[in-house]
């Protein structure tokens, strides 16, 4: 698990500590000087920060863009995920020497702090702001979630006032990396005396989480009307340069269609990623991207799959690949992708895009595809020993049926949709296959459970992040024992993938690591560990009106579209 600096809601932010902006004019007199007007940014969205606790953890797309709007963190990744320093002068690397492993195995990472980076108030950054974020995350009294930073890292030491070192138990691969997710500081000067005090286990009461919020980010919150509306001004003193546009307006909206009629009606200028499903893609796409008035930006949620069952040895696709080879040849998943998701997205053949540098590395070790031949599935499974009936159905040598049911969580009705076309499609193929999906009102334990027992395949997106192989090692297996919380849902279990992903987990350069990604992705394709469907969309997409730049697409790792809000420019104030 990662850290999420999430702002959390409150009843009342404070009025924003700077000088109220002078209201938008051109009617100076010959001679006066011109006043600059106001550039404002109208937001809408169905992602509204919940009220309670600041948070280490968020759920779903566009939870780290308020972290990266109104605070920072050591580092962020581009579009492209290219890791950038942000608060930090440097990204920490093995080559650079701010990253050393010790012969015992613990970790020592330098991080070294921008010189000039303040928070809200004036007060200028400091390890000590680290060294607080660490004891807070770690803190088992304080009601967050874990992440390997605070489970993992030991210790942060002060050099001098702009640089520490972070002391690691184990190697740990992405320890260069100070996202949302992994550190977030918290003020030493405001919260060290209430932390070291009794008040600890109520620190989540705290005002500094409401209407004191003091941050590092390019904007200052201003003002939150609860299930309304929330401004934001720009910080003069923010460490890259105060931002482009002024004034951020966020309007929230509970319904989806209300927030696309907001924005066909000119009401809004964009829509950050966490609101637009496919559905309302395809109709921007149609009435709004082709009449010219905005541009949509859509990025890969990860890889769709169906996540084969490995836990019962007899299952026919367990032990043969020609099963699972013809299984998958008999998808037609273009059709699929064309019904499903109005053709905004591509199939899918490995886990990263196909813009991604680690998928040509997959390419180059001879990247295999599947195209639908459904003729071709039909000769593997005969060699497999399943045979078509009179009734069009595959029998296996005593006669008994193939049973496939798709499984997945029915979040909300197009994912029931998807799994009943593709068991359509499979029972066409001759497969007794059925949908079955698990209701939102399952939770908890039986939730999981139903997950791991899914006695076939269960449907889900395989996210495109550096850790994501680790759903396939035995030591994550969801079992009774763990509450079937395990990353393995499936089952799989095999000890040279293992022995592969620690290998690439305890391999800390990144050239070197990315070639024994590719080389686990080139093996996942060719033994077909899971079948994949196509590059899924999600709601990690963007609307963006003509005239504003500097909205950019995301990596799913990385799910936060706002991590350079501060260059964002209109071509005309408004």
């Amino acid at each position: 698990m990662r850290l999420t600096f999430t702002l959390l809601g409150l009843a009342a932010l404070l009025a924003a500590a700077c000088t109220p902006s002078r209201t938008p004019s051109s009617d100076s007199a010959p001679g006066e000087p011109s006043v600059r007007q106001i550039k404002t940014l109208r937001i809408g969205t169905t992602k509204e920060p919940v009220q309670g606790i600041i948070v280490f953890r968020g759920t779903g797309a566009g939870d780290m863009n308020p972290p990266m709007t109104f605070h920072s963190t050591l580092t962020v990744s581009d579009a492209q995920g290219t890791l950038l320093p942000r608060l930090a002068v440097s990204v920490p690397t093995i080559e650079n020497g701010d990253w050393i492993v010790e012969p015992d195995g613990r970790m020592r990472v330098t991080w070294r702090l921008q010189p000039n980076a303040r928070w809200h108030d004036g007060a200028p950054l400091s390890v000590d702001d680290f060294i607080l974020g660490l004891k807070v995350a770690a803190d088992p009294e304080i009601p967050i979630t874990r992440s390997a930073w605070a489970t993992t890292a030991e210790s942060i030491e002060a050099v001098d006032d702009r640089t520490m070192v972070v002391t690691w138990r184990r190697p740990y691969f992405q320890a260069n990396i100070g996202g949302p997710d992994e550190l977030a500081p918290v003020p030493h000067h405001l919260l060290n005396d209430v932390y070291e005090t009794s008040m600890r286990a109520n620190l989540d009461a705290h005002p500094y989480w409401t209407r004191e919020f003091v941050g590092l980010g390019p904007y200052k919150l201003a003002s939150w009307t609860p299930g309304s509306t929330m401004e934001a001004v720009a910080f003069d003193d923010y460490l890259l340069g105060r931002p482009k546009i002024d004034r951020l307006q966020f309007h929230f909206f509970t319904d989806t269609n209300a927030l696309v009629a907001a924005l066909l009606a000119g009401e809004i200028d964009y829509i950050p990623i966490g609101s637009l499903k496919v559905e309302q893609l395809a109709s921007l796409k149609d009435q709004w991207e082709a009449a010219g008035a905005g541009t949509l930006i859509r990025s890969s949620d990860g890889l769709r799959t169906l996540l084969l069952q490995y836990r019962d040895p007899t299952m026919p696709w367990v032990g043969d690949y020609r099963v699972r080879q013809a299984l998958l040849e008999s998808l037609d998943r273009q059709a699929l992708v064309d019904t499903l998701q109005h053709g905004l997205t591509t199939i899918g053949h490995t886990l990263p895009t196909p813009d991604d540098p680690l998928y040509a590395l997959v390419e180059q070790r001879g990247l295999k595809k599947y195209p639908y031949d459904p003729r071709h599935a039909q000769e593997l499974l005969g060699q497999a020993g399943w045979t078509q009936g009179a009734d069009g159905r595959y029998r296996s040598a005593t006669g008994g049926p193939f049973p496939f049911e798709i499984r997945t969580v029915a979040t909300a009705p197009e994912t029931q949709q998807q799994i009943v076309a593709i068991a359509d499609m499979f029972k066409a193929a001759g497969f007794d296959s059925t949908p079955f999906g698990i209701p939102m009102t399952t939770t908890g334990t039986a939730r999981s459970e139903l997950r791991a027992r899914a006695p076939a395949a269960f449907d889900n997106s395989l996210p495109d992040d550096p850790e994501a192989l680790r759903d396939f090692i035995s030591s994550q297996i969801a079992t009774e024992a763990n509450g079937w919380r395990g990353r393995n849902v499936w089952g799989y279990s095999d000890p040279t993938w293992d022995t592969a992903y620690e290998r690439y987990s305890e391999t800390l350069s990144f050239g070197p690591r990315q070639e024994l990604l590719a080389d686990m992705l080139k093996r996942s394709a060719d033994e077909l560990i899971w079948l994949p469907l196509w590059y899924y969309l999600g709601t990690t997409n963007v609307a963006v009106r003509k005239g504003l730049t500097g909205p950019t697409g995301v990596k799913s790792f990385f799910d936060c579209d706002q991590w350079n809000i501060h260059t964002w420019d209109f071509a005309e104030a408004r």
